[in-house]
């Protein structure tokens, strides 16, 4: 395994970002029903605010030098993401044959927020302390994401 850096981490948010981006413009465009779109929509919309903070931040890296500790929490990031199943172009395009209704979606989209959470509370331990305020702003926002996605699914079931 090759030593991860906190660019590599970034990268990998943001290549999150863009695939959840992805994700949420396809189920919109594969149901008629229009109130499910318009939040497919916004949760998109929102995945491009996210990609831009992790690219700000990305600019800010230059020079960190991270304890063993950090170090520690980097392979944890780089092993977690070979196991789960966060947003993830590759992952994405070999699983959206499965997708065959609204249930389908929301279950697929709560997993990968869900992943992402985990994923974004790992990396608010590495970032640096003025950063940190700004992962937990993406984590709460896809804490609402899955509250959201979970709010729709609940009266969809019904």
């Amino acid at each position: 395994m090759s030593a991860i850096t906190i660019k590599d981490v970034l990268k990998k948010a943001i290549e999150m970002e863009e695939a959840g981006k992805i994700f949420y413009e396809y189920a919109a465009g594969i149901t008629d029903n229009e109130d499910f779109r318009k939040i497919m929509s916004v949760l998109a919309n929102e995945e491009v605010g996210h990609k831009h903070i992790f690219e700000n931040m990305m600019h800010n890296v230059e020079n960190i030098n991270f304890s063993d500790g950090k170090n520690e929490y980097l392979q944890y990031l780089e092993n977690y993401l070979t196991t789960k199943s966060v947003f993830d172009r590759k992952k994405f395009e070999s699983q959206k044959y499965d997708i065959k209704n609204i249930l389908d979606i929301l279950d697929f989209a709560m997993d990968r927020e869900q992943d992402s959470i985990l994923y974004y509370m790992t990396l608010m331990t590495i970032v640096r302390e003025e950063q940190s305020h700004l992962v937990q702003k993406i984590i709460e926002e896809e804490r609402k994401h899955f509250i959201k996605l979970n709010k729709t699914k609940n009266l969809i079931k019904k």
